[in-house]
């Protein structure tokens, strides 16, 4: 009689390789915007660039931070989850500046929606990876 040696299996399984995390089908999509918006801000930035040069270095900052957080969030990363959350704070601090400024809220739409997604990131925060 033969032997099954099964410690092969155990060796791939033991969790020296890293486990790829499926993104959920909402950060899929949510990513997949962050990508389209941050290419969408790239001609804006350059156009800002040669009328405003500081705000055009801003716009391609923000462009690229967006594009590369992007590609994050759909591998499940924590370092892309961190990033959305610093980007969504500025967020709010912007709208509030400008609201202190003027006595208006503009884009308090989108602010919402990105504040509901935060949460969400939040609470599936251990289907993140390091």
């Amino acid at each position: 009689m033969e032997q099954q040696d099964n410690s092969l299996n155990t060796i791939e399984n033991d969790g020296s390789k890293p486990q790829t995390v499926k993104a959920p089908m909402i950060v899929i999509v949510i990513s997949w915007l962050m990508l389209l918006g941050g290419i969408l801000q790239l001609p804006i930035a350059l156009l800002s660039f040669f009328i405003d040069t500081f705000n055009g270095v801003l716009i391609f900052a923000i462009a690229i931070i967006s594009i590369v957080t992007s590609f994050g969030l759909r591998k499940m990363k924590k370092w892309a989850l961190y990033i959305f959350t610093v980007m969504t704070v500025l967020s709010i601090a912007q709208i509030a500046y400008w609201y202190i400024l003027t006595g208006s809220i503009t884009n308090s739409t989108i602010l919402l929606v990105q504040i509901i997604i935060l949460v969400y990131f939040w609470i599936i925060y251990k289907k993140f990876s390091n």
